[in-house]
């Protein structure tokens, strides 16, 4: 079902542990919709990966609203790890889908992708199926941003 972004974050409990793409991958619109509702969280937890972007969902509330941890540092994070801010998960990429498992030591609540639009109630992970697959059936919720940009590959 389409819903807008704040609704979409409204769909996420105050402590969950949610799981945000990586990559060159950005839901913008939720990351909007994140922000725009921050204030009603005091413990959301926040995990990813390295991310190309400017880590838009960051601006602000790390610390009071959500805690950001990642498992590929970026020098765009540097501000945030020396604030103490941010936390550093070290574990090899191979282990992550393991450890974020349904069944592994930081099972998610949620996780974050993005997707081509439904074609016959299908749709494409694109450019972003890494981890994604196996973290999409880890999830208890999963919430899509729909991109019609995104090209449709057999993944």
């Amino acid at each position: 079902k389409y819903v807008s972004p704040e609704q979409a974050v409204a769909a996420i409990a105050d402590g969950a542990r949610v799981i945000l793409p990586h990559g060159c991958i950005e839901p913008s619109e939720f990351y909007r919709g994140l922000q725009a509702e921050r204030q009603r969280f005091r413990a959301l937890q926040l995990y990813s990966g390295l991310q190309f972007g400017e880590y838009p969902y960051l601006r602000e509330g790390v610390g009071e609203n959500f805690t950001y941890t990642t498992w590929q540092a970026s020098a765009k994070l540097r501000p945030l790890f020396k604030a103490g801010k941010a936390e550093f998960l070290p574990v090899r990429f191979r282990d992550v889908v393991r450890l974020l498992a349904h069944d592994g030591v930081l099972p998610p609540d949620v996780v974050v992708i993005q997707c081509s639009p439904p074609d016959e109630g299908w749709v494409s992970l694109g450019i972003s199926v890494s981890l994604y697959r196996d973290l999409v059936e880890s999830a208890r919720t999963v919430i899509a941003e729909v991109n019609p940009r995104m090209p449709v590959t057999h993944g």
